[in-house]
């Protein structure tokens, strides 16, 4: 059977991991899943990391996350998002 490649959505990966049968048989058949960067900001800042930060910052530090990006910030929400390299002096971003 082929299937095609799909996109997931947030309530699709929360229905994946409470096991709802639909949900686990398409992830499993998918030959490619998807997971763009405000599924990924959803996701770290809502149940993820269970310190919810302005949304705004969540794209950014999903945007961040998605291309192992370091963001250049004055903001302290984005000290709550584990996985990312944040701040606003130089020597922060120095390799």
């Amino acid at each position: 059977m082929a299937v095609r490649e799909i996109l997931l959505d947030t309530d699709a990966y929360a229905a994946f991991k409470r096991n709802v049968p639909d949900a686990v048989e398409i992830i499993r058949h998918a030959p490619l899943i998807g997971i763009n960067s405000i599924v990924l900001g959803e996701l770290r800042g809502g149940f993820v990391e269970g310190r919810p930060i302005p949304t705004n910052d969540m794209w950014i530090a999903a945007t961040a996350l998605q291309h192992g990006l370091s963001v250049f910030s004055y903001d302290g929400h984005f000290q709550a998002v584990d996985g990312i390299i944040v701040g606003n002096h130089l020597s922060d971003f120095v390799l």
